[in-house]
């Protein structure tokens, strides 16, 4: 089988709602960084833009998250309450009210999404070869096989 010329795959890659996770925190990450760099040389309110900024990308990672945890949001009460124990729902709501604050980099707001960033992107290395980009499917016959190559048992 020929490989796919390189504009096939990178449209496959674009369409997948992954990459859509991955440019939020980009987003999250690089306008974290700038804004750090406004703030430390103390002219924090030109670099305000960049904080709305890295919050509207947790937002678009969120979104991502939830919507591929729970699908197409319905208006029943067992919804609600399945959403609301979700963690990544309290994330987005906390951007949520973060972004329509003013930008205070003293109560270190956008921290925790840099540290969940980091938690997330460290588990998608972990579980790189278990995704199944045609199917857009977790392949647990792959994790398994992984435990069991090490001689652990579940």
């Amino acid at each position: 089988m020929a490989p796919q010329p390189l504009v096939n795959r990178i449209g496959t890659l674009v369409q997948h709602p992954q990459f859509t996770w991955w440019c939020g925190h980009c987003i999250v990450f690089f306008c974290f960084v700038i804004h750090l760099y406004y703030w430390i040389t103390f002219r924090a309110s030109e670099g305000a833009s960049f904080y709305y900024t890295a919050y509207l990308g947790a937002m678009l990672s969120y979104g991502v998250v939830i919507y591929k945890s729970f699908g197409t949001p319905a208006p029943t009460w067992e919804y609600f309450q399945k959403v609301n124990r979700d963690e990544n729902v309290f994330y987005l709501v906390l951007a949520c009210v973060w972004f329509m604050n003013a930008p205070v980099f003293a109560n270190n707001s956008i921290h925790p999404y840099i540290a969940n960033l980091y938690r997330q992107a460290k588990s998608a290395v972990i579980w790189a070869g278990q995704f199944q980009p045609q199917s857009g499917r977790f392949n647990p016959q792959t994790s398994n096989s992984r435990f069991q190559s090490r001689g652990n048992t579940h």
